[in-house]
């Protein structure tokens, strides 16, 4: 096809494809590559640059290693670097004495040389603690420690006939600490109940607590896991709770109900939270206000 000019247009002219195009490169360039060889072939003076490069890199770590010896050496036994305190943080029930106890002695010890996991696995030994993190305080020369403790929400009795607290996951914690809240549910038919009756028993002390509640119950009745039964301290009110809806709804309402007894002149009997968005209440004897005991109307 020509153009006025008699020049060929170049709709007409063969389209060559990439791989043609690069074999003329090629061709021109006076460069062929042999089948089955790869792109690039190291040359003499390729192999002895690297050997070069990678010598001096080993003979760099080399002298880094043989310094850093003596340097590392003198810092461990160096006198500004000993450990002149312990501090213990995130305690609620538990003493600072308490977590101190169960740390080796450290006093004098480089801090540099402190085992801060191994220190961390150990505390977290302790019956009353849930977790630990230690930490090194260079400025400060001494060892931070910061634990999580374990806080009981009931009271059980074993199968030995002994009172333990257990916390929120059901981990029985010994006795014997003052500083230990007493105003604790005890939980009874735990045996009947079993581990899931000592679960709902829990859940329910929880969410009282949150409410500020639990120092009205006296007990909680868990030998039906699925529907235990508290009882109030003074009144003797049964208060009956379901494990099929949250238990944290059945505590709202009877902060409610309990609100609504109190302004009132009758006790309840039985207070019922089993039924979802339902309660139940039962009255039972008068109250007398006429003097500050609050008694029972005879």
């Amino acid at each position: 096809m020509r153009t006025r000019r008699g020049r060929t247009s170049p709709m007409a002219r063969p389209r060559r494809s990439n791989r043609n195009r690069f074999g003329a490169f090629r061709k021109r360039a006076g460069w062929r590559m042999p089948k089955g060889a790869s792109a690039w072939r190291p040359n003499s003076r390729s192999v002895a640059v690297a050997g070069f490069v990678v010598a001096i890199g080993v003979s760099l770590g080399a002298v880094a290693d043989a310094a850093y010896e003596p340097v590392s050496a003198e810092l461990r036994s160096a006198a500004w670097l000993k450990v002149k305190g312990i501090t213990v943080r995130g305690t609620q029930y538990l003493s600072v004495g308490d977590v101190r106890t169960s740390l080796p002695d450290l006093m004098g010890t480089n801090i540099l040389s402190v085992d801060v996991d191994s220190l961390a696995a150990h505390i977290s030994k302790h019956s009353r603690i849930r977790s630990a993190q230690v930490s090194r305080n260079l400025l400060m020369r001494s060892i931070d420690v910061r634990v999580e403790e374990r806080v009981a929400v009931a009271l059980v009795l074993t199968n030995a006939g002994h009172l333990e607290e257990v916390d929120r996951d059901g981990t029985h914690l010994p006795i014997g600490l003052d500083r230990v809240p007493h105003d604790l549910v005890f939980l009874t038919g735990t045996e009947e109940g079993g581990a899931s009756g000592i679960h709902a028993g829990i859940s329910i002390a929880r969410a009282l607590r949150g409410l500020g509640l639990e120092v009205l119950l006296s007990e909680i009745d868990v030998s039906d896991p699925g529907y235990p039964v508290a009882t109030g301290v003074d009144t003797g009110t049964r208060i009956e709770f379901s494990n099929r809806y949250p238990v944290q709804k059945q505590a709202e309402h009877l902060a409610v109900v309990l609100d609504n007894i109190s302004e009132s002149d009758v006790m309840s009997s039985i207070i019922d939270l089993r039924f979802p968005n339902v309660v139940e209440v039962l009255p039972g004897a008068q109250i007398d206000r006429s003097s500050d005991s609050g008694h029972e109307r005879k």
